[in-house]
């Protein structure tokens, strides 16, 4: 470990024009105890096993990540020389990397010992998505071949655990909705947070399927794809969309088989449940040495910026030079047009419902088009209920992508600032053929 803290030590050095140029990745609202695990999961074994070397710095500002240009162009220039082959034995670190989380821990601290390598991998897979895409419609090019109809169709052969539980819903019997409910429990829970499935939750999202059955289920588009090099490279895009949202659902559901472990560490601490995801890694770690942590525990919108393998947590708004500012008001046009890439196909009309967080979905209302920076698994019944998603970032990979083709509803991603331009009741039109999302203004 020394070792390669040494060699990232003198990466930096090497390559401090770059360091301080900040990219946006996303936004999620997630907490401070699951930020520090993405940091500790960029130096973690499998970035080095891959043969990356990543700064581990980042910054979370009220839910906006941010990570260091160079991190990003590390791995770029990985997978132009490595390619296919890297993302295969990628894939590879990512299955062992599950089987290790959900075998039996010793405590919750061993389990939490085991995250940074497991989001290691989940890290990688979510960050090489643009070059995927990227390389998909460059060899479509060469091949003559539609890139879009060809991203679509990539569906994972495999069903997730959340698909796995839309399926059973489906399905559910009056006399085994209990039984049911306790198998799958920690549907509507992510990272820590969210709230637990109950009788009542399986009751409406039951009917609501009912009601729905008439959509036509989703059929991948038939592509006679005979190029092996782009065979390939969408055998390997399939495995890659069902390990990035599977590997979420399965660390959300290890993390709810540890509550138990996690309460006994809040009452002996003397904290409330909620407030252990208000401390780091290294914090809980403190605690369980019985030492002192130096700071207060607050709730609330919180920033975290690490560096030098150091956070630093503040509390209240802080703008990164990046961010997306609302653009004004248009008055001398009557419509307002946003593009982005198709993930289902379909046409919806509805009102807006921004969807930041997933304390926010209850909100959503059936038929409404719900308008999110990205999905997580926690926003499933909100999905279950919205005629449309549109998301400002998130590829053909994405959880979006896949549950949207599941429920086949129409989808369009990476918009980019969907979320910035339109207001929560407006009407709009989601066009998933054209790849459009349109707001009629009034003068």
């Amino acid at each position: 470990m020394e070792k390669y803290l040494m060699e990232r030590i003198r990466y930096m050095k090497k390559n401090n024009s770059h360091e301080n140029v900040w990219l946006y990745w996303g936004t999620w609202n997630p907490n401070i105890l699951t930020v520090s695990l993405w940091q500790e999961a960029m130096t973690s074994s499998v970035p080095k096993k891959m043969g990356l070397l990543l700064s581990g710095d980042l910054q979370c500002l009220g839910g906006r990540y941010y990570f260091l240009k160079n991190d990003f162009k590390r791995l770029e220039n990985l997978l132009e020389k490595e390619g296919v082959v890297w993302l295969e034995k990628l894939a590879q670190h990512c299955d062992a990397e599950i089987k290790a989380l959900v075998q039996p821990a010793d405590s919750f601290a061993d389990f939490l010992d085991r995250l940074p390598n497991f989001l290691g991998g989940l890290m990688l897979i979510t960050f090489c998505d643009p070059w995927f895409e990227k390389k998909i419609r460059e060899v479509c090019g060469q091949k003559k071949l539609d890139s879009e109809s060809v991203l679509r169709s990539l569906q994972p052969k495999k069903k997730t655990l959340l698909l796995q539980y839309t399926a059973e819903l489906e399905v559910l019997k009056k006399k085994d909705i209990d039984a049911f409910v306790e198998k799958w429990r920690w549907v509507g829970t992510h990272a820590f947070g969210g709230t637990l499935l109950t009788r009542e939750k399986v009751l409406r999202s039951f009917r609501l399927m009912q009601k729905q059955k008439r959509n036509k289920r989703f059929t991948e588009e038939k592509i006679n794809i005979q190029d092996t090099q782009l065979l390939r490279l969408m055998r390997i895009g399939q495995r890659l969309a069902f390990l990035r949202s599977n590997m979420v659902e399965e660390m959300n559901k290890a993390i709810f088989q540890h509550r138990e472990d996690m309460k006994i560490f809040a009452k002996r601490n003397k904290l409330r449940f909620a407030e252990i995801s208000l401390l780091t890694h290294a914090e809980i770690k403190s605690l369980l040495d019985n030492k002192k942590i130096k700071r207060k525990i607050n709730a609330g919108n919180f920033n975290c910026i690490a560096e030098n393998g150091k956070i630093r947590i503040s509390f209240g708004k802080m703008v990164n030079k990046h961010a997306v500012q609302r653009p004004e008001s248009a008055k001398n046009i009557n419509f307002i047009t946003v593009k982005g890439t198709v993930a289902c196909r379909g046409y919806a009309r509805g009102r807006v419902r921004i969807v930041v967080s997933a304390a926010e979905s209850k909100r959503v209302r059936l038929g409404d088009i719900l308008i999110a920076p990205e999905t997580t698994p926690d926003f499933i019944a909100a999905m279950q209920r919205a005629a449309a998603f549109v998301t400002d970032q998130g590829g053909i990979t994405s959880h979006v992508a896949i549950i949207a083709r599941e429920m086949n509803k129409p989808c369009i991603v990476g918009t980019k600032r969907t979320t910035q331009i339109f207001h929560d009741g407006e009407m709009i039109e989601v066009d998933a053929h054209k790849g459009r999302i349109r707001k009629e203004l009034k003068y």
